[in-house]
């Protein structure tokens, strides 16, 4: 039996602030496990371990002993000397054969180094742009997508905490190191591959691989045409709710009913309460719901009675987790027009796409949705054919079996 070891900062049921790369995780867990994949997921120290198909084992890390002084520690080096010890020890123990990295910069590269010392091929899913940017957005102080990545030039970006501050001068010079010992890139788009080559990463040692998807409907139900307005996934800017406030002031001149839910994956405090401001101010309080944080059994009951799903993502995301599970649930969709969206969302076909900086077109797209309920009804349809065409689970794991095989065998 084939031996891999996953490695997460955090995983849903055992942590909370989990998001779209846990759940991708567990999801890719889970479908190894059901071929018969012996599987070790490594991760953070939780309340709560669960009984699940694979093994989960927690790493020790500085902050478990030293507290803020220990996460300190991790963020300036991206190395965690507790983290290497006591994943060595698991490594010494389980022998897999393959380390498969996804979210891990809690367990910092303190486990590619234990992976490397004892011979374990290092593969790494990306699903953000942590290992190319101090803010994991690539969008620097003007607003414009950075093409410099990280080094220097971060001093002029942002307003750095003391231990940010000393760490940009090391910073490039450890993720270089480390990432040249990884074996392969997992990336969810050509664009995310294509920043990893030009940081001067192998193109050879650069994969494109889909993700799966979660729970969906097999026979898919027609979306309700004064269902409510439904935006799931973190409250912060980069997610984009407050052009969505704007947006539904808008389309409430066209229609005074109109209702948003909103589930909370995470929250920028001060964030949401500038937004309550100004839902209060436009007098949207009886528009607007935040529910929190949700189950995913009750996210996908309110995905199935939605009328609309929006993703006003304000930059530059390769896979965004929430929008192909309502594609697969044939949810209509009104989506921002930026970064790897469009390979999801063909507007007029599958959806609508709008510019992620405009109010008043995220408006019109979702007024054209209740509008046209036959025609939205349609797209749903097309998103869901193209989505489930992309995303077969027999076709994922093929394709990440094929990948350990070809680093065994030193092909990648």
């Amino acid at each position: 039996m084939t031996k891999i070891c996953f490695a997460s900062n955090l995983l849903p049921a055992m942590h909370s602030g989990w998001a779209g790369a846990e759940v991708a995780c567990y999801r890719q867990a889970r479908i190894l496990a059901d071929q018969g994949v012996d599987l070790t997921v490594l991760t953070t120290r939780a309340e709560t371990i669960p009984r699940e198909e694979f093994k989960i084992r927690v790493v020790e890390r500085a902050d478990d002993r030293w507290g803020i002084w220990g996460l300190r520690l991790r963020n300036l080096y991206s190395f965690d000397p507790f983290a290497y010890k006591s994943s060595l020890r698991i490594f010494k123990e389980i022998r897999p054969r393959v380390l498969h990295l996804h979210n891990f910069d809690s367990l910092s590269f303190a486990l590619v180094a234990s992976a490397c010392h004892l011979g374990i091929p290092v593969i790494y899913s990306v699903y953000d742009n942590w290992a190319l940017c101090p803010k994991r957005t690539l969008i620097d102080r003007n607003g414009q997508v950075c093409t410099r990545f990280h080094g220097l030039n971060c001093f002029s970006c942002h307003r750095w905490k003391v231990t940010e501050t000393l760490s940009i001068p090391l910073r490039y010079w450890i993720f270089s190191f480390f990432l040249r010992r990884l074996a392969t890139v997992l990336v969810l788009s050509e664009s995310s591959g294509q920043q990893f080559m030009e940081m001067g990463y192998p193109a050879a040692r650069v994969r494109v691989m889909p993700l799966p998807l979660g729970e969906y409907p097999a026979v898919p139900t027609p979306p309700v045409n004064q269902g409510p307005i439904l935006f799931v996934g973190w409250v912060n800017p980069h997610k984009g709710l407050h052009v969505l406030v704007e947006a539904i002031a808008a389309v409430r001149e066209k229609i005074p009913q109109v209702y948003m839910q909103v589930v909370e994956s995470g929250v920028d405090e001060f964030y949401k309460s500038q937004l309550l401001k100004r839902i209060d101010e436009l007098g949207l309080d009886c528009n607007i719901a935040f529910l929190g944080k949700r189950p995913n059994r009750e996210v996908y009951r309110l995905l199935q009675g939605a009328g609309v799903v929006v993703v006003p993502e304000q930059w530059g995301i390769a896979w965004p987790t929430f929008l192909t599970e309502a594609m697969a649930s044939a949810r209509p969709i009104v989506a921002s027009d930026i970064g790897d969206i469009a390979r999801f969302v063909q507007p007029g076909v599958s959806g609508w796409l709008a510019d992620p900086h405009q109010a008043k077109d995220f408006a019109a797209k979702i007024i054209q949705c209740y509008s046209d309920p036959e025609e939205a009804a349609a797209m749903g349809l097309q998103a869901r054919e193209h989505i489930l065409a992309l995303c077969r689970e027999e076709q994922i794991s093929r394709g990440l079996m094929g990948i350990y095989e070809e680093v065994l065998r030193g092909i990648l």
